[in-house]
Formats: structure tokens, C-alpha cells, sequence
């Protein structure tokens, strides 16, 4: 597996632990660093969009549900 790959599977698990615990804007960053990572890393795209429809920026989420980014 691609060092990147593995980097970004840990920034998203990390971000799907922060945002369970209730730190919208702390987890985003961990599915941001994830993406850049791998952008091609679907469920960290999809918990962005989720992350930042809880943060009301839902023009931006809207383009990460339809990966318009």
C-alpha cells in the first residue's frame, strides 16, 4: 500500500474520531490533510461535505457531495 494512502486513511479515521466527539471545524482539517493525501478517497470527500453542511457551508458541501471541487 502507497505511504500516502496509508497517511490519509489515518488523518480520516482521525477525523471520524474528532468529529464523533463533537469537533466539527478540528475534524475537517484531518478530512482536508486526508484528500490531499488521496484525493481520490471518497469517504473522506463525503465526511467533509457532512462536516461542512453541520458548519452551514453548504454551497461547499454541495460541491464535495458532487465532487464539483
Amino acid at each position: 500500500m502507497d505511504e500516502n494512502v496509508k497517511k490519509a486513511e489515518y488523518y480520516y479515521k482521525k477525523g471520524v474520531e474528532i468529529g464523533n466527539k463533537g469537533d466539527v471545524e478540528k475534524a475537517l482539517e484531518y478530512f482536508n490533510k486526508a484528500i490531499k493525501l488521496n484525493p481520490f478517497y471518497i469517504d473522506a470527500w463525503f465526511n467533509k461535505a457532512l462536516a461542512l453542511r453541520i458548519l452551514g457551508r453548504y454551497e461547499e458541501a454541495r460541491k464535495c457531495f458532487f465532487l464539483e471541487v
